[in-house]
């Protein structure tokens, strides 16, 4: 759409929609089926996961879990993007699992590293829930919560 900026040595994947005026600083990743509210802006070396739903004017300084409605300044996971994953074509037994690995993980009164941990005890063998997880754990590994950012040079 009108007036986005996509800076250098940026990768968007198939079927990425951004609405008017986002901003991708350098060496950004969108992953496929990721939604981009207007005004939104990615800092540089993130991530946005794949069929994330990015909410309008949300300050991008961590990379955006994949399957997840994040917006805010700071930015804040606030759902599944359960609209995105239908019109994805997910069944209804894989975007349960992503709910409830949701609420294991954002919604409960356990530390973020044991959730993580809780929430991979749960997988159920579920191909979205075991990506989400791997996700999560190499933005735990990046630095300020950018997975790539550890592999700069």
């Amino acid at each position: 759409m009108a007036c986005c900026h996509v800076a250098h040595d940026c990768r968007l994947h198939d079927s990425v929609v951004m609405s008017n005026g986002v901003l991708l600083a350098g060496h950004v990743v969108v992953e496929e089926k990721a939604y981009l509210c207007g005004l939104a802006a990615a800092h540089q070396f993130t991530t946005i996961g794949r069929n994330a739903y990015v909410g309008g004017m949300t300050r991008i300084v961590h990379d955006v879990p994949p399957f997840m409605i994040t917006e805010g300044n700071p930015q804040k996971v606030r759902g599944v993007n359960v609209v995105g994953l239908r019109r994805a074509g997910s069944d209804e037994a894989t975007i349960e699992a992503l709910t409830e690995s949701y609420r294991t993980i954002w919604r409960a009164e356990t530390p973020y590293r044991q959730a993580l941990a809780e929430a991979e005890r749960r997988t159920d063998n579920c191909v979205e829930v075991t990506y989400l997880l791997r996700f999560l754990n190499a933005m735990e590994n990046g630095v300020k919560g950018r997975a790539r950012e550890a592999h700069r040079t």
